[in-house]
């Protein structure tokens, strides 16, 4: 193997480890922002549940407060 040939594969095995190492990086990273949303998302679901339980908001998918005390309307 010419020595043109050598530095080409060190320098190519250079990239190769360094892009697995990118690689896993990156999927680590959306991993846990795959994770971080789908808690978020159970967690306000949640939230609602509770607050149309307690009838503090409507079961569906008006935004509105029932209790205008709760949200400070007409308060002085």
């Amino acid at each position: 193997m010419s020595a043109y040939a050598a530095r080409w594969h060190e320098v190519n095995a250079d990239y190769v480890d360094e892009q697995r190492r990118t690689s896993d990086a990156t999927c680590g990273f959306a991993a846990a922002s795959k994770i971080f949303r789908l808690a978020l998302q159970s967690a306000v679901l949640a939230l609602r549940a509770w607050l149309a339980i307690y009838q503090l908001a409507p079961p569906g998918g008006d935004d509105r407060l029932i209790d205008p005390d709760l949200a400070g309307v007409g308060a002085d």
